[in-house]
């Protein structure tokens, strides 16, 4: 089990940042399940409704007369817009957290318009503040690539954070510099704070992440995780 997760505790783990979010979630939920965990995915901003073809129940607004006595998978919004569900808000979500109804809540706590990294803006994410883990995502594929909309959510953001400009290539430095900055991938965040390195998909890849995470850990974060969501494997 990836993240640290205590088996025998029920928790709420929020993730965020760009880069494989959702893939993450619903590959989590199913490795919960599989261990026999009733788990509830839901979000504090917007997710795609195809979402809910993976769990076993689908809800709005509440949770529907359902029996919970077996592993599952919960997907609970405010309402449909579009291709989207809208998220619930975080007093809902602690709420839910303490009833004690599920093993584990996984909560998406932004967007990233499906970019590999992002900046975010002043009023995201949004944390549900029971959240006991903050797991952000980084695509490892945005490095080498320009600050641009093409590949950042919210450039102008990300080239605050990290002393860039638009247009330069994005390295190792901007992505330490990102998980460093009190108003960057962890702004706000809550509990024990992960960070998660995706698409990691050969050799090279696996070289620039721990290059990443060593220049991390001299700064004092230690907590690097670095895979490849979609091919279930971690390094």
């Amino acid at each position: 089990m990836q993240f640290d997760i205590n088996l025998n505790k029920k928790s709420l783990i929020t993730f965020v940042g760009a880069g494989g979010k959702t893939s993450t979630i619903i590959a989590l939920a199913q490795e919960l399940k599989k261990m026999k965990k009733k788990v509830l995915i839901t979000t504090t901003t917007y997710m795609y409704s195809s979402i809910t073809k993976l769990g076993d129940y689908s809800f709005l607004k509440k949770i529907g007369d359902i029996s919970l006595d077996k592993p599952s998978i919960t997907v609970l919004g405010e309402r449909v817009e579009g291709e989207k569900i809208k998220g619930l808000s975080p007093t809902v979500i602690n709420r839910i957290y303490k009833e004690n109804l599920f093993d584990f809540i996984l909560v998406e706590g932004d967007g990233s318009k499906g970019r590999p990294i992002k900046g975010p803006k002043s009023f995201e994410p949004v944390i549900p503040m029971e959240t006991e883990k903050t797991i952000g995502i980084i695509g490892i594929d945005c490095l080498g690539k320009s600050i641009s909309e093409d590949y950042v959510h919210r450039p102008e953001i990300f080239t605050k954070l990290t002393n860039k400009n638009l247009g330069d290539t994005i390295d190792i430095n901007s992505v330490v510099k990102l998980v460093l900055n009190e108003n960057g991938i962890f702004k706000d965040s809550k509990g024990e704070n992960i960070l998660f390195l995706n698409k990691i998909e050969n050799n090279e890849d696996i070289t620039l992440g721990r290059d990443i995470g060593q220049k991390l850990e001299s700064e004092g974060f230690y907590k690097v995780i670095f895979g490849s969501i979609k091919a279930k494997k971690f390094y």
